[in-house]
């Protein structure tokens, strides 16, 4: 019976050590899809920015045209 607890045991550590390498692993894909949303936000804010540069450059050649 000690033998079959042992490898109870050894068993049991085997899972909870392959659950933790999985949780480790998935905490390390979080991180990094957390990382690539932070750099794709950036970017957007970027190129709002820059919409919103054209339309204001759009506007004023607009009011130029029209004093032509």
């Amino acid at each position: 019976m000690a033998g079959s607890s042992s490898e109870s045991i050894k068993k049991i550590e085997g899972v909870l050590k392959n659950i933790e390498n999985s949780v480790t692993n998935i905490a390390q894909k979080v991180n990094v899809t957390r990382s690539s949303i932070e750099n794709q936000a950036s970017a957007l804010e970027e190129i709002n920015a820059s919409i919103d540069e054209l339309t204001s450059a759009a506007q004023v050649l607009k009011e130029l045209s029209k004093k032509l």
